[in-house]
């Protein structure tokens, strides 16, 4: 009976983990807000914490979910069907690196330039934190750049 109790409680864990890292620019751009709004003269540094802990994990699952949409979307393009591959997971896992360690060494470089307020006011945290979730999913944002950069806008 532990046991099925233990295997209850992982599969609750990893529903639970999928459910942030699906939601999680939705999370980004409006929980801060709604605290801010909620305490306005207070100091959000545990929120800043824990948004800048967290947000390598949900942007390098994002950066695989885009950028495994436009693989499919450019092998199939002529119709070709898509064929699951040993090489397809490789670039999967590469890309999750990849989107892990640019969305780390952005929050690195955002905090050295301009660091977490220190004050209780509602402007600088606003101002914080509405520039932070272009930080945090930049690895998203470039690849979807590089993306429309190179699908025509209008066909010739």
């Amino acid at each position: 009976m532990e046991f099925l109790k233990k295997v209850g409680e992982v599969i609750l864990m990893n529903i639970a983990i999928l459910g942030f890292l699906l939601l999680a620019p939705v999370i980004y751009l409006t929980l801060p807000f709604i605290l801010i709004v909620a305490g306005p003269n207070g100091k959000h540094n545990g929120l800043a914490f824990i948004y800048m802990l967290l947000g390598p994990f949900a942007a390098s699952a994002w950066t695989i979910i885009t950028r495994m949409m436009s693989r499919y979307r450019r092998i199939t393009a002529d119709g070709t069907p898509y064929e699951r591959s040993l090489k397809g997971v490789g670039i999967a896992c590469v890309w999750m690196v990849v989107g892990f360690v640019v969305s780390a060494a952005a929050e690195f470089l955002f905090l050295l330039v301009w660091r977490v307020p220190r004050s209780g006011d509602a402007t600088e945290w606003t101002l914080w934190f509405a520039v932070a979730p272009l930080v945090t999913f930049s690895p998203v944002l470039l690849g979807l750049l590089g993306w429309a950069w190179r699908k025509p806008v209008l066909p010739l």
